[in-house]
């Protein structure tokens, strides 16, 4: 059974000068529209033709060629593979078809938002939150303070003194590190913030299971300052060409180009200002306030949203007010997705027959064939051979400001699943969420019972979630052992 991407631990900064901070959401404006929902085995996808000019295909062989590389050491490290359509996100959405939460959450408002824009795709965020999560880039900053880790630079080096120390390695640590520079931006992979000015990076707080991007610090200017108790620089001697390191007085200015790592424990961002603008991919928070799109009004203790958009942040009378619009993609109430979205799951290729007593496996692809994000929370059999499946379903994203919830999802009630051993992962969970057109492809284990008599049987699988139920159907051929 394919295994899901595992994060890597530890933090990672890489500062960049002069280039300005770069979204953090790759999107493609000429995706291609999503194949119609279906749960039927053998769907494909498209096969596109190359030109006919001799030079382009020179060209497009060469990057197939690096591509197929790519994606074959990619698929080496983590078998979980995207199917289905590109993803969507550069597009403009369809109107909004608003979903109930599970079990009619009496704590949940929606309400009709007078003069609502039932064609705009942006979502406005208003509240007060006693603890908020962003993924994004904070911006306009002027210096970016990193408790008790430390920090590596590499570019053309001046130290405290004035010296320049020629093309050198910066390294600065033990106690609280700082770079400083003009119009900085930090880039966070997933950061809470607290009303008492505490900003912690850390990729547990990531609400899906995608792996988190790198911590990045960017600046409108062509250098960079870094300092801390203690700085040494490793350079080449030039005239003996060995490497010789040596400690200078701070602050140690960086010319560009100058790429900079950081390694600590955790990563607390200890001077964020007051009032904060940043650009975001996610936010969610916890304490209260409202999201409306398309003429409704989500109001709930815990929000959130998916979706490219900036939000100003500002910490006043111990909360931090929110306010800002995003381009919707999904919207979360205490946890659970509320914008529907199409979905159909791809049988790519079924177990054939099996021994009685055996095992065997089938390839699918659930796949998000619509606007917003799918989040599947339910995965159950839909007949008595759907038993026969070993599944596990990771539950739906943290969407609480950080806070710490009881999971939500996650249920694949009736299906078989496997602890593991010391030489055993068990059964790993696949992906609960996906992004528009992105499809997620693993291969499922079928174990047929031993008293199960030879015939045709048809495993039936009910998929769940912010999406019209889909029914999967695998045919599987049970033969009688040959003993």
């Amino acid at each position: 059974m394919h295994t899901p991407y595992c994060r890597r631990p530890g933090h990672a900064i890489r500062v960049v000068a002069p280039r300005r901070t770069t979204r953090l959401t790759i999107m493609d404006p000429n995706a291609s529209p999503a194949p119609s929902p279906t749960a039927t085995p053998g769907s494909g996808g498209d096969v596109r033709r190359l030109g006919t000019v001799a030079a382009a295909v020179a060209l497009l062989l060469v990057a197939a060629l690096v591509a197929l590389s790519a994606l074959t050491a990619s698929e080496t490290s983590s078998p979980r593979r995207q199917a289905g359509a590109a993803d969507r996100d550069g597009g403009s959405p369809r109107p909004a078809t608003i979903v109930e939460p599970p079990n009619a959450d009496p704590s949940v408002s929606t309400t009709p938002a007078p003069g609502g824009d039932r064609a705009s795709p942006f979502a406005s965020l208003e509240g007060r939150a006693r603890s908020v999560v962003v993924s994004g880039s904070f911006q306009g900053l002027s210096t970016v303070t990193l408790r008790s880790g430390s920090l590596e630079a590499v570019g053309d080096a001046v130290d405290g003194s004035g010296r320049a120390v020629g093309h050198a390695t910066v390294r600065v640590g033990e106690g609280d590190v700082a770079v400083a520079g003009e119009g900085l931006s930090l880039g966070v992979s997933f950061a809470r913030l607290t009303p008492d000015g505490t900003v912690v990076v850390d990729s547990d707080l990531m609400p899906d299971s995608s792996p988190a991007g790198d911590l990045s610090i960017s600046s409108s200017g062509a250098t960079l300052t870094l300092s801390g108790p203690k700085i040494e620089i490793e350079r080449v001697d030039t005239e003996t060409e060995e490497f010789v390191t040596e400690t200078v007085p701070g602050p140690v200015t960086v010319r560009s180009p100058a790429f900079v790592t950081y390694s600590g424990s955790e990563v607390v961002w200890l001077d964020p200002p007051e009032r904060m603008k940043a650009t975001v991919g996610w936010v969610s928070w916890a304490g209260g306030g409202s999201i409306e799109f398309q003429g409704h009004r989500f109001e709930h203790e815990f929000l959130g949203a998916r979706g490219d958009g900036r939000i100003e942040l500002v910490r006043a009378a111990g909360a931090v007010e929110i306010t800002g619009n995003v381009e919707a993609r999904q919207i979360w109430t205490d946890g659970h997705a509320r914008i529907q979205t199409d979905a159909h799951v791809d049988v790519k290729s079924t177990p054939g027959e099996i021994t009685a007593g055996g095992s065997g496996w089938f390839t699918w692809a659930p796949t998000n064939g619509g606007d917003y994000d799918m989040a599947m929370h339910r995965i159950v059999p839909g007949n008595a051979e759907g038993h026969w499946v070993e599944l596990a379903l990771d539950t739906l994203p943290r969407m609480w400001g950080g806070e710490d919830r009881p999971p939500v999802g996650g249920d694949t009630t009736g299906l078989r699943y496997d602890d593991g051993g010391f030489f055993d992962a068990g059964t790993q969970p696949i992906s609960s969420m996906l992004r528009p057109g992105k499809g997620d492809e693993r291969d499922i284990s079928v174990h047929v019972p031993s008293e199960t008599a030879p015939g045709q049987y048809t495993v039936v699988l009910l998929v769940e979630g912010n999406f019209e139920t889909v029914r999967v159907e695998i045919p599987v051929t049970v033969v009688a052992p040959t003993f």
